[in-house]
């Protein structure tokens, strides 16, 4: 499974308060290939649209990876201000 990460905390806090549904599982490629948008999440790229999985493309970015990516560079910069 997904490494209990500091970004990916973040962003799961984020999907809470932005009230979208997030459940962690394990999931099948043809299950990734149904999704409507696909995103990764690590300290070195923060949120990551990614564009295809498998060869079937997605929106770029999509607006529940935007809302993520928003509200996590939100978070950085509060994060940051001394």
């Amino acid at each position: 499974g997904a490494l209990a990460g500091v970004t990916r905390a973040a962003v799961l806090d984020i999907a809470h308060r932005e009230k979208i549904r997030v459940r962690e599982a394990s999931l099948s490629v043809e299950r990734v290939r149904s999704a409507e948008e696909v995103f990764l999440t690590g300290s070195g790229v923060g949120v990551l649209g990614i564009a295809s999985v498998d060869g079937h493309r997605y929106e770029m970015p999509g607006p529940v990876t935007e809302r993520i990516r928003t509200g996590h560079i939100a978070a950085l910069d509060g994060d940051s201000r001394w």
